[in-house]
């Protein structure tokens, strides 16, 4: 039997809510949802459905994605804040960028 492969989680975070985009290393959408920006709710949805796969989980570096990020790593996930300048040039890469916030 295989290994399940790892996921990554990608967030839009905003004060109240923040959408997830799960993708495996293939780059395929394997979910997306929208859940309470706080900690322990995205853990609930991410470890009901993913369990331990999740490689990292990456979201812009801004005033509501910082607690986040620290109350994701107490959870003992791999959080990776990028500036919001690197996120912004994103959808000059890739054709569309679905920005749910």
């Amino acid at each position: 039997m295989q290994p399940a492969s790892k996921v990554w989680v990608g967030l839009d975070t905003a004060a109240v809510s923040s959408a997830a985009c799960v993708i495996d290393d293939q780059g395929q959408v394997l979910d997306r949802f929208t859940a309470p920006t706080i900690a322990s709710d995205l853990h609930a949805a991410l470890s009901n459905v993913f369990g331990g796969r999740i490689a990292a989980i990456g979201l812009e570096a801004c005033s509501t994605s910082l607690h986040l990020a620290k109350g994701l790593r107490a959870l003992g996930y791999r959080v990776a804040l990028y500036d919001c300048s690197q996120v912004k040039r994103f959808p000059s890469i890739r054709r569309s960028k679905p920005d749910v916030n």
